[in-house]
């Protein structure tokens, strides 16, 4: 049974309602703990006794601290992965709860409104922080929340959900500015016009609602949700994606003194969307489910 579970949870109340029990191989090790599941999703079952199931492991497993997940080792031994849901803001697990920082307004500091519309609303859930506007917005119109950019060198890490609107140029994704109404940078995802896939883009603004240029157009499929980093050396920024936060590759690099912004226009950091063309009738939004290291 082991060798055939790559890695696996349990949460902090037992999702049957009914009694359950974790021992080893040999009975030494038993309390009561929730149902566990294997990386297939299938429920390990030993025995069933009326309301009482009987969950196995291997003989070396130690149980997680009372109200911790806990996850399997390659051996089969049951761990504390060290990780305690919450439930409430910022307390989710989801597809990448091994790698995630499930942020709340307040613990990535992005306490800053840009540019937000009547419509705008940025609010903590347990999966990270949801951005939408309902509004109905002509041309291009951009909004987020922001924070003090880094003094220091810092490689940010982010993960945004990309739900389908099939809204024109509707953008999602990070945000440098230099002024809260002046010049700004983004590295996006963005949903064109005349295709039916997310690609990056990189954009130049004079403001929230002025385009001014594309240092990068539109290249390479996102999908349902993106990884992007940004990596401030100090001297270069790059912006780089990853579809599992393990491998990435660069999408766009400049230095600073080059960049739209030039070397003296770094002052704020963010999240953001841009609603594109609304004509009514369309909510658009993301879910910031991870951000980490700035």
């Amino acid at each position: 049974m082991a060798s055939k579970i790559r890695y696996d949870q349990i949460n902090s109340t037992d999702k049957t309602g009914n009694g359950t029990k974790l021992v080893t191989a040999s009975g030494s090790l038993t309390q009561d703990v929730p149902l566990l599941y294997d990386a297939s999703g299938n429920a390990i079952v030993s025995t069933r006794r009326g309301n009482t199931t009987t969950y196995q492991c291997a003989d070396s497993s130690t149980l997680p601290t009372s109200g911790n997940l806990a996850s399997f080792d390659s051996s089969g031994n049951l761990r504390d992965s060290g990780i305690s849901p919450s439930g409430g803001p910022g307390g989710g697990l989801g597809l990448f709860s091994g790698l995630i920082t499930v942020p709340t307004i307040s613990s990535s500091g992005l306490t800053t409104g840009w540019n937000q519309a009547a419509g705008f609303s940025a609010t903590n859930n347990a999966t990270g922080i949801t951005l939408t506007d309902s509004a109905t917005h002509t041309g291009s119109y951009l909004e987020g929340i922001v924070k003090t950019y880094p003094a220091t060198t810092f490689t940010l890490t982010t993960l945004f959900s990309l739900p389908y609107t099939g809204q024109n140029f509707e953008a999602i994704g990070l945000c440098i500015l230099d002024t809260l109404t002046g010049k700004a940078l983004t590295f996006s995802a963005i949903w064109p016009a005349s295709g039916n896939l997310w690609n990056f883009i990189v954009d130049g603004w004079n403001s929230p609602t002025s385009h001014n240029t594309t240092p990068l157009g539109r290249t390479n499929a996102v999908y349902s949700f993106m990884w992007i980093r940004l990596v401030d050396n100090g001297t270069t920024i790059s912006f780089q994606a990853s579809s599992d936060a393990t491998w990435w590759y660069q999408v766009y690099g400049i230095s600073k003194a080059s960049s739209f912004l030039g070397s003296s226009g770094f002052h704020y950091l963010g999240a953001f969307i841009e609603t594109g063309d609304t004509a009514g009738g369309f909510t658009i939004g993301t879910t910031l489910m991870s951000w980490s290291g700035a």
